[in-house]
């Protein structure tokens, strides 16, 4: 038996489990290892994000997320604005 590479589903998993529990901290830690492992982040990674950050307070930080995520050409849905709102 082999053990897989983390994939896009595993570390959006372990961002939503550190959003559940309001851990930006966290959250954003597991953003880095994923692109440092070379998987592109998708909209339901940074609508995690941006949720996470507008849940924790942190309505700035919410807000450098979604200019993140243009900047990476993911498109917002009514997800990503209602989490900014």
């Amino acid at each position: 038996r082999t053990l897989q590479s983390p994939t896009i589903v595993s570390f959006n998993s372990q961002i939503h489990a550190a959003a559940k529990d309001r851990n930006l901290a966290l959250a954003e830690q597991l953003f880095e290892k994923m692109v440092n492992a070379q998987l592109q982040p998708n909209l339901i990674t940074y609508n995690t994000l941006i949720n996470v950050a507008s849940k924790s307070g942190k309505l700035g930080r919410a807000w450098e997320w979604f200019e993140h995520m243009a900047a990476a050409r993911v498109h917002a849905n009514d997800i990503t604005y209602t989490a900014l709102v």
